[in-house]
């Protein structure tokens, strides 16, 4: 990789020199010196752009540790770093003012089309580490999706999947993938914070004619010693939830 990255840049820079040559050190294209100062500038920007590119993708695979967001990342630069050597050339190759607002236009709209999806990821990304609506551990609903938060990435966060199978807080052994993006469009039920315990049903079926409140007392009976260890932090949980709220 290294040897081909090398190789690239050696042809940029032969064709550079020898474009330099042709334009200031002979006279056979004096007539095309205008044509000669573009190539030469649009070599020079390609060069620069496949330097920076390189740089910056040796620098994604060093820093960040994930595969999909070092693809993600180097292919987010590949294509911000294109996009700015084109404008590039219809700055230099492109000579009435009039004619290059509308091209950048044009180009700025593309993009936007093109990179919706990605820049949206990014944007729910940034407003999920400034608003803080769930964190690492936290058990969330988004949609029809239940899990809990195993990572939050720079483009997506992954969940651990629950309840897909049945109504037991089991999980499925699935991984869910969600763009960040969803913050933007989605309501977000977080199970976790600010109050530890929720409301949940376990439902027994008995028959008619069934001695209830015996089966109440065994219920009791089974679930007190259980239920009594938490009772304290609920009773203090809820107290606090309340004072804050009042």
């Amino acid at each position: 990789m290294k040897v081909i990255q090398s190789l690239n840049t050696f042809i940029l820079l032969v064709l550079i020199l020898f474009t330099a040559y042709l334009r200031y050190l002979t006279d056979f294209f004096d007539e095309n010196s205008a044509f000669l100062d573009s190539l030469l500038a649009s070599l020079v920007v390609i060069l620069f752009a496949y330097i920076v590119n390189s740089v910056l993708g040796n620098f994604i695979l060093r820093r960040v540790s994930t595969a999909r967001d070092r693809y993600t990342l180097r292919k987010t630069v590949s294509i911000l770093i294109t996009v700015i050597a084109f404008a590039s050339f219809f700055a230099i190759w492109i000579e009435r003012t009039s004619t290059l607002i509308i091209a950048y236009g044009i180009l700025s709209a593309g993009i936007a089309i093109a990179l919706q999806d990605l820049l949206r990821s990014i944007a729910g990304g940034i407003l999920i580490i400034t608003s803080d609506p769930f964190k690492a551990g936290d058990r969330i609903q988004v949609g029809d999706n239940i899990g809990d938060v195993l990572d939050i990435g720079n483009f997506s966060t992954k969940l651990m999947e629950i309840k897909e199978f049945g109504n037991s807080d089991q999980y499925t052994g699935r991984i869910i993938q969600l763009p960040n993006s969803f913050v933007l469009n989605q309501p977000i039920k977080n199970y976790t914070r600010d109050f530890s315990f929720i409301w949940d049903e376990i439902r027994i079926m008995l028959i008619y004619g069934s001695n209830w409140k015996k089966a109440q007392d065994i219920i009791l009976k089974i679930t007190s010693p259980i239920v009594k260890e938490f009772e304290p932090e609920q009773k203090k949980n809820s107290c606090g939830w309340e004072t804050n709220t009042s």
